[in-house]
Parts: C-alpha cells; structure tokens; sequence
C-alpha cells in the first residue's frame, strides 16, 4: 500500500505506530522517506498484546504530526481489526479523533474483517466512505491498489 503513495526523498514520508494496551514507542517513531526502510519497518513492527486501544496510537500519531511543517498535508491511515477493548476509552478516542481534524489531520480507516465497529470509526474520518472494509488480513494485499488509489484520490493528492 504505501508504494502506491510516493514514498521518497521530495514526494510523501510514513510512519508505523503499532498499538495494543500501549502504542509501541517509548520515543517517537521515525518518519521514512525510503520505501524499502518503510516496508522493513513494517515487517519488523512489534506485536504489542492486551486490550485493544487505539487511542494510544491516534494520541502518538497526533504527537509526531505536530512536528511536520505546518504546510504540510498530513495523513493518518489507520488499520484496525477490531472494536476498542476497553468501551471506557471510546469517549477518549473521540477527543483524540477531535483533535486530528482540529489540526486538518485527514484520517482514513482500514477496518480488518468482521469484529469492528463502525460506529466507533465514524468520529474519525470526514465520510462514512472514507472507511474501507477488508474482509481479513490475507486479502489486505489484494486491496491494497483500490484502497490506496480511493485514499489518494479523496485527499486531493492525484
């Protein structure tokens, strides 16, 4: 998916934020511009146990976008394969959904298989359609060209 969004020195830059009952970096992640590091990146990325909650990772990613230029067009594309785990942080992610538009933060959803809430994505995109649906991890590949290329499209970076 990410070659699809001209990763490289001079085009678009990613990240990785993994999350579980914590997000995975004691310190901020680093930001490539190299898609070969990037897809290393993601195959090395950890697997972070517990409650599910996503919040950590929007609450990081919101972090690291605050240290890109201003001009600059930010992007989240969240990947989630399930409902948050702790229904008392659902009010929280709301706020942290808040404060990524605040920040004219484009967010987009990828939600994996059967087990997510819409509802609880809804608060995170500008449209309903900006909330893709795979059926499981293993058709995510095969997904990957229509997803990214709707994405591209809809934030206005054709």
């Amino acid at each position: 998916m990410a070659g699809s969004f001209n990763l490289g020195k001079g085009g678009s830059q990613a990240a990785i934020i993994t999350y579980g009952s914590t997000s995975s970096q004691p310190r901020p992640p680093h930001i490539y511009d190299n898609l070969t590091a990037f897809e290393r990146a993601v195959d090395d990325a950890l697997y972070i146990g517990g409650p599910r909650r996503l919040r950590y990772a929007v609450d990081r990613a919101e972090t690291l976008l605050r240290t890109i230029r201003p001009e600059i067009q930010k992007i989240v594309i969240m990947l989630t394969s399930g409902k948050q785990s702790e229904p008392q942080d659902v009010p929280f992610l709301k706020e942290s959904f808040k404060t990524l538009h605040a920040l004219c933060i484009k967010v987009f959803a990828v939600a994996i298989g059967n087990d997510h809430d819409k509802e609880e994505l809804l608060p995170a995109v500008d449209r309903s359609e900006d909330i893709f649906t795979v059926a499981t991890f293993g058709s995510l590949a095969q997904q990957a060209q229509p997803v990214s290329k709707a994405i591209t499209e809809r934030s206005g970076q054709v």
